[in-house]
């Protein structure tokens, strides 16, 4: 059974969401890290800011 263009784009908008929500969602928690972890963690934080960041 073939979907109907407007049920594809439905899904590919909700996929597009729950990424961009995952995404956001990461870059959340290594701010958060970064900025009020101990100090061990935050240097880690941040250097995956900077490798990110050159990506």
């Amino acid at each position: 059974m073939l979907m109907d263009t407007a049920d594809h784009c439905a899904e590919g908008t909700d996929m597009a969401g729950t990424v961009l929500a995952a995404q956001l969602t990461f870059i959340g928690v290594v701010l958060f890290t970064a900025l009020y972890a101990p100090r061990e963690n935050s240097d880690r934080a941040f250097r995956l800011l900077d490798w990110m960041k050159s990506s």
